[in-house]
């Protein structure tokens, strides 16, 4: 596609042009006046050079003192001053040849020049006739010379070569003429089209100004833009709106202020929001409460965004991209509502059970009690009865507790205590045939969100395992672990609003899991799970808010979810939130651990995903290690029994073939004891754990680069080395 030239360019190139026709007829015009200039020079010093000619050669000069010379023996000085100006003519003669002939022009005086030799020569001819006494007669005849000829051609070639500079000099001026009036021609033309292009330049800039101001126009967000002072100088007629804006430029309305939903404490007015649009850190499109000062408004829930701009002329210099969410949000809201509501269906129908039991002890023991005549049995059935009324009183504090919890700020809680808690409302509502785990993960492991959304968030995951293992009547356990990470992706490390000199790879994150070994989702339910209102549990009540709000949550604490699931594997949720630390606050970036580099180990990887195959492989080369390559279990079998040795096997747990990773796990260990084994996958759980006949280690993907390397060096047969 041709790409067409600026503004700048197009002026460029006429000022070019302009200089180049200025420069060229000038350079001209120098040139044909500097010659005429020279012929005028040349010229006078012809006709300086052509009359001493005439006086050397003419009355008193050279052919008078020959004459004298001849006539007057007596007198040698004639014969001397004849000599010298002979001489001299024959100078004059190349002088007046030479200067013509710069003049490009001819001059043929070949017989002046004959007749001065001739001359000159005589001289002495004649001084020595007079030595040996001839007569002056005598004398006469022998040195006679027909000088008529050249002294006619020296006349006439005089005068014709004078005409003939005169009219070289006329000529030089004719084409100075013509050139001074070819330039301001050229000069003229390159002047008019310089003016259409510049014309046609103009015209297009307006049709570009006309269509990006159309579009600028039409645009359903709110458009701003700032300049480096902070004033706006862009604003669409939505944002006029909006912000109640006149025309710009103009001072950002101080009668705004600006708070995230979950931090509603940290405020920012305009001149904060503008400054973080400025210099950072970049707003990477946050939903904030926009607060006005001005009675008559409401408040109004904006999506925020921002970016610097490098526009080369200094005046734009960032922009702001703000949408009123007001109706999405207000959405959000409900659904989370709703999804509460209907985790609090779930258990009190959990707890209905629990209450039926307690009830019924209560009955009998009252009942006992009151047919009993031994007291002491009396009063133990009525203790039973009071310590069960207890029980009762604390599970429907915890339904209350529960059910009172509205989303607020974001806080910092050590997961363990979080487990703790939500362990007494998870376990009413699953089956008791169901198993159900929790591991916290590292001591002291923190997380930074809003605690009774991630409540929320981790009873609608229980619930949707249990709803998944009840329906199906395959598997009998849910797990919530937790586990601290770093990563390397980059959509989930540009949603971080922490500004630290650390770089942002190094922020730490906390990854709370809830997986199960049900019956699993097929690649379309999957595909549509976190759809709001999407459910596979209509008949039975599913309202399909659950995964809905649970990504909802994810997204506002700025993390990410991470779903993995398959027909027959099971399902495993994963929220990865930001780490926490003391004082309610957000964990600081860390330091990265080093990688460890191998000792030249020959590791076989096995991974059945191509791209990954060929990424892990690399970055393991370049950790030293030496690489041998599979697709799959199967292909990695028919290596070893080619007799392949290695030192340490990688492999992905979840491979099509007929040999997943924990079979090959085991047939390499019962094969090769001494080898050192390593699992990843997304599907991490009991069927993966590693137990006494096959201590393997299992990494759950993804996995950063330090923590494999370390996970290399724990199992490496050469760890010592």
């Amino acid at each position: 596609m041709k790409r067409r030239l600026t503004l700048t360019q197009d002026v460029a190139i006429g000022a070019v042009a302009v200089i180049a026709v200025v420069g060229f007829f000038g350079w001209s015009y120098w040139r044909v006046g500097n010659t005429a200039s020279t012929l005028r020079e040349t010229e006078l010093e012809f006709d300086i050079a052509a009359q001493q000619l005439l006086a050397t050669i003419g009355f008193d000069g050279m052919i008078h003192d020959f004459k004298n010379c001849v006539i007057r023996p007596g007198e040698d000085h004639y014969c001397t001053d004849a000599k010298a100006k002979a001489d001299i003519a024959i100078t004059l003669v190349d002088r007046l040849t030479a200067l013509v002939e710069d003049a490009g022009l001819t001059l043929d005086m070949a017989d002046i020049r004959h007749a001065a030799e001739t001359y000159g020569a005589a001289v002495d001819e004649v001084r020595a006739a007079h030595d040996s006494g001839l007569s002056i007669r005598e004398i006469d005849a022998l040195v006679r010379y027909d000088d008529a000829p050249a002294a006619t051609q020296l006349q006439y070639t005089l005068a014709l070569t004078r005409t003939a500079m005169s009219a070289r000099i006329i000529e030089l001026i004719s084409v100075l003429r013509m050139q001074n009036m070819a330039g301001a021609l050229a000069l003229v033309l390159v002047l008019i089209g310089f003016m259409v292009l510049m014309r046609r330049e103009y015209r297009l800039s307006l049709e570009r100004e006309s269509r990006l101001t159309a579009v600028f126009s039409a645009l359903s967000g709110s458009l701003i833009g700032l300049d480096a002072g902070g004033r706006i100088i862009l604003a669409n007629p939505n944002a006029r709106a909006l912000l109640r804006l006149g025309e710009a430029p103009l001072s950002w309305p101080d009668h705004l202020e600006f708070a995230w939903p979950e931090h509603p404490e940290d405020k920012l007015t305009g001149p904060d929001l503008v400054d973080r649009a400025l210099n950072g850190p970049r707003i990477t499109g946050d939903t904030m409460l926009m607060h006005s000062r001005r009675s008559q408004d409401s408040d109004t829930y904006v999506y925020i965004a921002s970016a610097p701009v490098e526009t080369g002329t200094g005046e734009l210099a960032a922009i702001l991209l703000m949408d009123d969410v007001t109706s999405q949000e207000k959405n959000r809201q409900q659904i989370e509502r709703n999804s509460r509501l209907d985790a609090l269906g779930q258990l009190t129908g959990g707890m209905a059970h629990d209450f039926n039991n307690l009830l019924a002890t209560i009955l009998y023991a009252v009942e006992l009690a009151q047919k009993s005549s031994d007291k002491e049995k009396a009063h133990a059935m009525l203790n039973r009865a009071l310590s069960t009324v207890m029980r009762g009183r604390e599970l429907t504090s915890r339904l209350l507790t529960f059910a009172k919890r509205q989303p607020g700020q974001s806080r910092s809680r050590r997961v363990a205590e979080v487990f703790e808690e939500f362990k007494h409302l998870a376990r009413p509502a699953v089956d008791a045939s169901i198993a159900l785990e929790f591991d916290a993960g590292e001591p002291g492991l923190m997380v930074h969100c809003d605690p009774a959304q991630l409540e929320n968030a981790l009873l609608n995951l229980v619930i949707n395992s249990r709803d998944a293992i009840r329906f199906s009547g395959v598997g009998d356990m849910i797990r919530i672990s937790a586990r601290s990470v770093t990563t390397t992706n980059a959509a989930l490390l540009g949603r971080q609003n922490v500004e630290t000199e650390g770089k942002p790879g190094d922020l730490r994150f906390a990854e709370l899991t809830v997986m199960d070994n049900g019956p699993g989702m097929s690649v379309e339910i999957r595909r549509r799970a976190t759809d709001p209102f999407f459910t596979t549990k209509a008949s039975s009540g599913g309202t399909g808010l659950g995964l809905a709000m649970v990504y909802g949550f994810v997204q506002q604490s700025r993390g990410e979810m991470q779903m993995y699931s398959d027909l027959g594997r099971g399902t495993t949720v994963r929220m990865i939130l930001p780490r926490g630390a003391e004082g309610d606050l957000r964990e600081a970036p860390q330091a990265r651990q080093k990688v460890l580099r191998g000792a030249g180990e020959t590791i076989l990887l096995v991974e059945d995903e191509t791209d990954l195959l060929e990424v892990m492989s690399q970055m393991l080369e370049d950790l030293g290690y030496q690489v041998i390559e599979a697709s799959s279990g199967v292909a990695a079998m028919a290596l070893i029994a080619q007799g392949l040795r290695f030192d340490i096997l990688i492999s992905d747990v979840v491979m099509p073939g007929g040999i997943d990773g924990i079979e090959l796990a085991r047939k390499v260990h019962e094969q090769h004891p001494e080898s050192g084994i390593v699992l990843m996958s997304g599907y991490v759980g009991p069927a993966t754990d590693p137990d006494d006949t096959v201590p393997f280690r299992v990494m759950q993907k993804p996995c950063m680069p330090e923590d494999l390397s370390a996970a290399l060096r724990d199992v490496s047969p050469r760890q010592d080395a």
